[in-house]
């Protein structure tokens, strides 16, 4: 099973990210952005609202980056989204941008293909979860 496969649930984990029972990477926490700004909701939601937009341009960019097999840009576009999902919580995502930027820095390719394989699924579902979130919090 590949590492970034989608999986639900939370467990316990060594690593300092929230784990799925399965031992994956949670795909959306929203209390690691409580850590960096507090546990105001509406703080929050901007922040999360911010991410969307970004997010949502980097990403899709990413997979055309992907379908032209582009992987310097590949990998200077997860070097851009990894950091800031790692900020609000989309942990997998984030992971999974920081493994593709060093696939593709390291002139890895079938690795970085691989990976790319994940990405527009990865993508979606932290989008989704993330809107949701927001959604429901307001």
């Amino acid at each position: 099973m590949n590492q970034f496969q989608i999986k639900e649930g939370r467990g316990e984990n060594g690593t300092g990210y929230p784990m799925s029972d399965g031992g994956e990477l949670t795909v959306f926490d929203p209390s690691v952005l409580c850590q960096f700004v507090g546990d105001d909701e509406a703080i929050i939601n901007g922040f999360l609202r911010e991410y969307i937009i970004s997010a949502d341009a980097i990403g899709s960019s990413i997979s055309e980056a992907i379908d032209k097999k582009d992987w310097q840009m590949v990998g200077e576009l997860a070097h851009r989204l990894k950091s800031s999902s790692l900020t609000v919580g989309a942990l997998l995502l984030g992971e999974l941008c920081t493994s593709l930027e060093t696939a593709c820095n390291e002139a890895e390719f079938e690795q970085a293909m691989s990976l790319a394989a994940t990405f527009s699924a990865n993508w979606t579902c932290t989008m989704k979860q993330i809107r949701r979130h927001v959604s429901t919090s307001e």
